[in-house]
């Protein structure tokens, strides 16, 4: 997902890994389109879906740093990517930052992941209770 600090020439990007089968977001990095930035999100991811598939849009930069028996690429159009895009929806709704054609937007990078991190860890929390809820009645 893209978005700008301060002017549209400080782009940044937000940098997603979401659980498929949970929608919990797993690790996210914000900074540029380059692998330095993908690197940081990959490198956040638990250990405990080190050996899960990994499925991505046809971006190049994933092929560099997710092993090939693991990477799934989703062409355009599949619907495969539905699980991340679903949580860029709910960016949007939760941080003013990030909706489009807006006024509003960062001043400054640090308030962007703060925001970005505090949505994140209280979606996280919402999926993990009804998760609980869930276990309890059956």
């Amino acid at each position: 997902m893209w978005t700008f600090v301060q002017k549209k020439a400080n782009d940044r990007w937000i940098w997603l890994a979401v659980s498929f089968q949970t929608g919990q977001v797993l690790s996210f990095s914000v900074g540029g389109r380059a692998e330095a930035t993908a690197r940081a999100m990959w490198g956040a991811i638990p250990p405990s879906y080190g050996r899960k598939q990994v499925y991505t849009d046809e971006y190049v930069v994933y092929a560099k740093l997710i092993p090939w028996w693991r990477h799934w690429v989703c062409p355009k159009g599949t619907g495969d990517t539905n699980t991340v895009e679903g949580v860029n929806r709910v960016l949007r709704h939760r941080v003013s930052y990030l909706v489009r054609k807006s006024l509003s937007f960062a001043r400054d990078v640090d308030w962007l992941w703060r925001r970005l991190r505090y949505v994140l860890h209280r979606r996280n929390e919402r999926i993990a209770a009804r998760y609980r809820t869930s276990l309890n009645t059956a």
